[in-house]
């Protein structure tokens, strides 16, 4: 008895290589995600610049008359 809970202990607390190469694996695609949505919200930017022009924010505001 003692065997096989140390067995299934040793096999929670060390990983298999297979499990290494998963995680690997799914932290690359993840960066490969995080990549590919940084490029899309800056070419969505550039787009939009070119598209409508750069309008800078005021520095001073006047109350308005209606």
């Amino acid at each position: 008895m003692p065997s096989t809970t140390w067995s299934r202990m040793r096999s929670i607390v060390l990983p298999t290589p297979r499990d290494s190469a998963d995680k690997e694996k799914n932290m690359f695609t993840g960066i490969i995600v995080l990549a590919v949505a940084a490029s899309i919200g800056i070419v969505g930017s550039v787009v939009a610049v070119a598209r409508d022009g750069y309008r800078a924010i005021p520095t001073r505001t006047f109350t308005r008359w209606s």
